[in-house]
C-alpha cells in the first residue's frame, strides 16, 4: 500500500466515523468510473467494480460489541504497532464507553483497528478511488465535483463540525445514500 493510498484510508476511516444516518444498513453502489483529484503522473481514470457500503458510521456500541467478542483490540491489549496511544482514549476503560454516548460514531481508532472491526463483519474499509468516488456527492448528484459552490459547501461542512460528535441518524442521505458529507 502507498503511502498516499495508506493516508487516503486512514482519511477515509476517520470520516466514515465522522457521519450520520441509518445504523447498519449496506448502501449498494454500481460502479463507475473514478477520476482522482490528485492524479499520480500517468494516472488515468480508474473503473470501479459494483461494492457495498455501511451508509453509517461505526457507534461506540458498534464498537464496543467488537472489542468485547475480540479481547484482543481492548484499549489495554492491542499491541503499540496497531494503535497509538489515542486508541479509544475517550472511552472509560478497555469496556466500558463512560460518557462517550453509544449512538455518537467511534472515533480514536486505527486503521488496523478499523480494518479488523470490518473484517470481522463480512466487510471491508473502501479503498482510495471508492472513498472519493462517494465523497464527490450531492444530495441530488452522484458526481458533483463541477456544481458551482460544491467544495465550498464541503469546506463549510468540516469547519462547522463540533469537537464532540453528536449521533449518527441526523444527516441527510447524498445521491447514493451514503449519510456522510
Amino acid at each position: 500500500m502507498t503511502n498516499r493510498s495508506l493516508a487516503a484510508t486512514l482519511m477515509a476511516v476517520l470520516l466514515l466515523l465522522a457521519g450520520s444516518g441509518r445504523a447498519g444498513e449496506m448502501v449498494e453502489i454500481p460502479g463507475g468510473t473514478y477520476e482522482p483529484f490528485y492524479p499520480i503522473q500517468g494516472e488515468g481514470p480508474i473503473t470501479l467494480e459494483p461494492f457495498a457500503i455501511q451508509a453509517t458510521p461505526v457507534t461506540n456500541a458498534q464498537f464496543l460489541r467488537f472489542v468485547l467478542a475480540n479481547p484482543e483490540w481492548q484499549r489495554s491489549s492491542v499491541p503499540a504497532i496497531f494503535a497509538d496511544g489515542r486508541y479509544l482514549h475517550h472511552w472509560a476503560s478497555d469496556t466500558g464507553l463512560g460518557s462517550a454516548a453509544p449512538n455518537a460514531p467511534v472515533t480514536n481508532v486505527s486503521w488496523f483497528a478499523a480494518n479488523a472491526y470490518c473484517a470481522a463483519g463480512g466487510m471491508r474499509l473502501p479503498d482510495e478511488a471508492e472513498w472519493e468516488f462517494l465523497a464527490w456527492a450531492s444530495a441530488s448528484e452522484r458526481d458533483a465535483r463541477r456544481s458551482p459552490g460544491r467544495q465550498e459547501q464541503l469546506l463549510a461542512a468540516y469547519a462547522a463540525r463540533p469537537g464532540t460528535p453528536g449521533a449518527v441518524g441526523r444527516g441527510e442521505p447524498n445521491a447514493w445514500g451514503d449519510s456522510r458529507p
